[in-house]
């Protein structure tokens, strides 16, 4: 399986987790315009997202499989299977990296995107979303699922928007958005001699 292409790898428009991220975030031109071409951005923004949330599941299945591979390397059906599986992580990462630059894209740019999820976390912790406030009793067990989705998501975006800002890289690369998806980038994507490599590094 050839690697993916250098113009894959970097940057189009300018960890983790980028799933909030990537599903939470909306294009300004959405709040500022009304009629009929709010509608329209609205849902290609819902379409967008729908697309990102597909190919993610389908990156953290191949990703799964992978892992359970490394340590069934004398079972060769199960290696076969494992390629199929790690050809289907490499399209569903490059259609979740064209997808997530779009978005990015459309918010102005990679730093102007680092710049909201900050701001948006100021105003998580500023009215107490996750300090316990809500009567979680009183949710429904769909209400109390999502809402613990939620916390997750805010939490994990917290721990990477409070890092020194010297550690955020200034583009935004394939290699970058795996890692953000706490997806090994070489487990996808190896090179010769990657593979003995990673499973010593990551134990299931």
């Amino acid at each position: 399986m050839p690697p993916v292409s250098s113009e894959k790898r970097s940057v189009i428009a300018g960890p983790s987790k980028l799933s909030a991220s990537y599903r939470s975030v909306t294009s300004p031109l959405a709040s500022k315009v009304r009629g009929p071409l709010a509608l329209k951005q609205t849902r290609v923004e819902m379409n967008l997202d729908r697309d990102i949330l597909k190919w993610r599941r389908l990156l953290d299945q191949a990703r799964q499989a992978e892992k359970y591979q490394a340590k069934k390397k004398d079972d060769e059906k199960l290696q076969e299977v494992t390629e199929k599986w790690r050809e289907a992580a490499q399209k569903a990462a490059n259609e979740l990296f064209e997808l997530a630059t779009e978005k990015i894209d459309r918010l102005g740019g990679f730093e102007e995107f680092v710049q909201r999820q900050k701001e948006r976390q100021e105003a998580v912790k500023k009215n107490n979303i996750l300090d316990g406030e809500l009567d979680y009793e009183a949710l429904t067990e769909e209400e109390k699922q999502r809402f613990d989705e939620m916390k997750e998501e805010y939490e994990e975006e917290i721990k990477q928007y409070e890092e020194p800002n010297d550690i955020l890289p200034t583009e935004f690369t394939l290699e970058y958005m795996l890692q953000s998806l706490n997806v090994n980038y070489k487990l996808i994507f190896p090179a010769e001699g990657d593979d003995e490599e990673d499973d010593e590094e990551y134990d299931i």
